[in-house]
């Protein structure tokens, strides 16, 4: 039997075989050229950088690096170590120092990848609990199939952490509530509110402490909307927010305990004026294209709770209380998100991540209300314009990622023209008679989900238009990964100097007029050398030097002369590139074969 035509109420074999079916499919579309492109995106390289350096610092034998990481040699309490460790789990068959970046960046994205799937997982899991079956499947397709998770699930930033984790508590949070729902059991409560308090501590160990506030809105919000039990959840919910927060508490109460200086260094990372993330309150009103291709149905997801009264009717075999609960939840989680996102001066389209499984449950509504209408054989007429600008949209899209694919020097030379800006391309041609088929594949689809959504089919379209969005964001990933965009200028040479130095140690030299975090060395730089490179002040360079041993020393232009470091012993051997604008010099103890790039 078709899951379009299962009971909404289904047994554990069904719900298996849907997430089975969703998982996959999300994970092998996510997953094309997955490792292609170097880490070009800056959290990314923070992150990897970070965790790289602590993995080499930890094998080296610095026990707390494994506690508290670092980032060019500087402890970087303001992000705990939840992300640094699992990149770790990883690696762990790998040899730190002769480890190749791009395979650990690989591994580090894999994890990301599996996290993504968690979002769709936990957002199934939530909207099951709302309204059942059909609605936890066109949940899951959603999110699994908007541009903002699969581009973030393929990013090794610490956002995508966060967010999973934090879906995961909202998803345990709804299935302890139950919200208008009258069927709780001991075991789903202790179920949930584990499951709940897991992803809060995972969460708050990903980033910081925020996913505690932001699972507090569904939580009141299911509790407000809730007509059972309100004291009573909310004490849990409190009780449960304040063992997370305990649990977070402690790795800080032992940072600042262990390392005094910290809490000055945190104060200023997180008081710091903002500089090129600044942006106007209205920043985030992009999400609406970072959906896509439900961008129409978002809109539509926002009003759909205030016109959607009239359409429950007496008799409904569902409570009216559950769909009246499943609508405006989402809503106010969604709107209070959005609204607490947009008052600090820093946004990113990460930032906004954790507004996901608000997203996919607002626009699911709609389409799920639209298919309880047709089996009453009732029919929204006044949403037809809407579905026409849609699918007319996914036709568009269709032809666009066939000329991308097929033609990616002419459209890129379209797009410098318009832009009035020389890069590469951000595809690589996929050859013109694939191109095409895909395209045709796509506008196939398309048409078909158009034709079937004028036939007043609301499931079935928008499973249509979820193989549409997977296939066409496969199409996107395969071009993007192997275009030229994605190669990094530092990699070559720097992995090439890499070889070079062999086992040698190499140093930053740090001059007493310096301050710590001036002038940190390039996390791309650090990352695709793969090596410690530790701080060495002008005081310890004559002792090291006269232990015989050979190693190399970065020194910044204009910091020291010259004949300084001659007469410590040392002899110059060329500019290094350490940065896309930044250069330094490299410098070798004396009598060193000096390396040639």
């Amino acid at each position: 039997m078709s899951l379009m035509r299962q009971s909404n109420q289904p047994g554990a074999i069904a719900h298996l075989l849907a997430l089975l079916i969703l998982l996959t499919s999300t994970g092998l579309t996510m997953s094309i050229g997955l490792g292609g492109r170097d880490s070009t995106h800056t959290m990314e390289n923070v992150a990897v950088a970070c965790a790289q350096e602590t993995w080499l610092r930890w094998h080296d034998g610095d026990a707390l690096s494994l506690y508290v990481t670092s980032n060019s040699e500087i402890r970087r309490i303001r992000k705990p170590p939840m992300l640094v460790w699992l990149d770790m789990a990883v690696w762990a068959d790998q040899v730190p120092e002769h480890a190749e970046p791009s395979k650990l960046l690989l591994r580090a994205r894999m994890v990301t990848l599996f996290l993504a799937l968690l979002v769709v997982a936990s957002i199934y899991w939530s909207a099951n609990t709302l309204r059942g079956f059909r609605f936890a499947i066109l949940s899951g397709l959603i999110a699994a199939t908007t541009l903002l998770l699969q581009r973030q699930g393929r990013t090794a930033s610490y956002d995508i952490h966060m967010a999973a984790w934090t879906a995961l508590a909202a998803a345990g949070l709804l299935h302890a509530i139950r919200p208008g729902r009258t069927d709780q059991t001991r075991v789903r409560t202790w179920l949930g509110w584990s499951a709940c308090f897991v992803g809060l501590l995972f969460a708050s160990y990903s980033k910081n402490p925020l996913p505690v506030a932001l699972n507090v809105i569904p939580g009141i919000g299911a509790i407000l909307l809730h007509h059972r039990h309100r004291f009573v959840n909310t004490a849990r919910l409190a009780l449960v927010s304040g063992l997370a927060l305990a649990g977070v508490g402690i790795w800080y109460w032992w940072v600042f305990r262990t390392f005094p200086e910290t809490a000055a260094a945190l104060q200023h990372e997180v008081t710091q004026p903002r500089g090129d993330d600044a942006q106007p309150f209205y920043y985030y009103l992009g999400l609406i294209g970072l959906v896509a291709p439900w961008c129409v149905w978002l809109v539509s997801g926002v009003v759909h709770p205030f016109t959607s009264l009239r359409r429950d009717v007496v008799g409904d075999p569902e409570s009216a209380r559950i769909h009246h609960v499943a609508r405006w939840l989402p809503l106010l989680w969604f709107g209070a998100i959005f609204l607490l996102f947009s008052i600090p001066e820093a946004k990113q389209q990460r930032y906004i991540l954790p507004i996901i499984p608000a997203a996919a449950l607002l626009i699911a509504s709609v389409w799920f209300d639209h298919e309880r209408m047709s089996r009453r054989g009732e029919k929204d007429r006044a949403i037809m314009p809407f579905a026409y600008a849609h699918w007319g949209g996914l036709c568009v899209a269709s032809v666009a990622i066939t000329l991308l694919l097929g033609w990616p020097e002419w459209t890129a030379d379209m797009l410098m023209r318009i832009t009035d800006e020389e890069e590469p391309p951000v595809y690589a041609g996929a050859g013109i008679v694939p191109a095409v088929l895909v395209g045709l594949v796509l506008l196939l689809l398309a048409l078909t989900g158009l034709v079937v959504h004028r036939q007043w089919k609301p499931f079935r379209a928008g499973i249509i238009c979820g193989i549409w969005s997977m296939m066409a964001l496969g199409a996107n990933w395969f071009g993007y990964s192997g275009a030229e965009s994605g190669i990094h200028p530092l990699r070559a040479p720097t992995e090439e100097l890499r070889v070079e130095l062999a086992d040698a140690p190499i140093y930053e030299l740090r001059t007493p007029d310096m301050e710590e975090r001036l002038g940190l060395i390039n996390e791309e730089f650090r990352f695709y050398l793969g090596r410690l490179i530790k701080r060495l002040p002008m005081s310890e360079i004559e002792d090291e030097v006269a232990g015989g041993d050979v190693f190399y020393l970065l020194v910044r232009p204009d910091r020291v002369s010259a004949d300084e470091l001659t007469a410590l012993g040392l002899s110059p051997i060329r500019e290094v590139r350490t940065d896309k604008r930044r250069k330094m010099m490299l410098w070798s103890s004396a009598g060193q074969e000096p390396p040639s790039l």
